[in-house]
């Protein structure tokens, strides 16, 4: 036998065995694999704290509206900006996007206020446009490192 430790052995019959040589020592068993550690990341958005002190003046401007008029109008900028000041102060990722639509949607009501001659209104709308657009401006995204389980 040759210095393998498996042979193959065809006997007379046409049948096939493995031969066994117990002199050579097995093969050393392969290095595990290193272990991969795929860092994990947290995303965060922070936001100015003056576009903070913003959205509570108009949290306190839409709440008086809404308390003198009751409109439609005023009950949907009470809401939307209770939802926006309550975006702005988390941290989470999706926060921006009730920013955005706030954004969005105070800024097209803008023209149809200037139509109805809803001055107060229109200049209330642009105010919280050039809010939202400078909290989108100004918010810094963070990143940080969770520790692998």
């Amino acid at each position: 036998m040759d210095e393998s430790r498996h042979l193959i052995v065809e006997k007379p019959d046409g049948s096939v065995a493995i031969a066994f040589n117990q002199e050579v020592p097995p093969p050393e068993p392969p290095e595990p694999p290193p272990e991969i550690i795929q860092p994990r990341f947290r995303f965060l958005i922070e936001y100015h704290p003056v576009v903070r002190a913003l959205a509570y003046i108009f949290v306190i401007s839409s709440g008086i509206n809404f308390a003198l008029f009751r409109r439609t109008i005023d009950i949907i900028n009470f809401v939307l900006i209770v939802s926006t000041t309550g975006a702005l102060h988390t941290e989470h990722p999706a926060s921006i996007g009730v920013v955005v639509f706030h954004g969005t949607c105070a800024g097209l009501m803008i023209v149809p206020f200037c139509v109805l001659g809803m001055w107060e209104q229109a200049i209330f709308q642009f105010s919280v446009t050039v809010m939202c657009l400078t909290a989108f401006n100004t918010c810094n995204q963070i990143e940080e490192q969770l520790p692998n389980p």
